[in-house]
């Protein structure tokens, strides 16, 4: 199992993360809690998902295979996700956020970058 990058005490905003090459496993990058949005950038194919909580979903797992997950989707490029989103100071509570964002490569390697921000609306 790989070690999960744990970004949730971080201070600095906005904050990158790079992975110079990331394999095929899933690599669980703990999302810091002040973050609302993740920008994703791919060199290459690859797959992105979080621990959903959907029934009969296969969620992804630090250091886990990502072909045996089924909560998960094709991402080529550039993408911003909100990831915790709170308008105007309302916070639905029975909404559970994603306290992670997991990455993996669709074949071979890829360069992955994320940007976390504050930013909401």
């Amino acid at each position: 199992m790989m070690a999960a990058v744990d970004l949730s005490g971080e201070t600095n905003c906005p904050l990158p993360y790079a992975i110079a090459s990331q394999g095929t496993t899933w690599q669980e990058i703990k999302i810091p809690s002040w973050a609302a949005r993740v920008s994703v950038y791919a060199s290459a194919a690859a797959w992105v998902s979080w621990v959903c909580g959907i029934t009969g979903a296969t969620e992804p797992a630090d250091g886990g295979a990502s072909g045996s997950t089924t909560h998960k989707f094709t991402h080529v490029g550039s993408a911003v996700f909100e990831v915790r989103h709170d308008d105007q100071g309302y916070t639905d509570t029975s909404v559970v956020r994603a306290t992670s964002i997991y990455v993996a490569s669709k074949a071979s390697t890829v360069a992955i970058e994320l940007v976390f921000e504050q930013a909401r609306g």
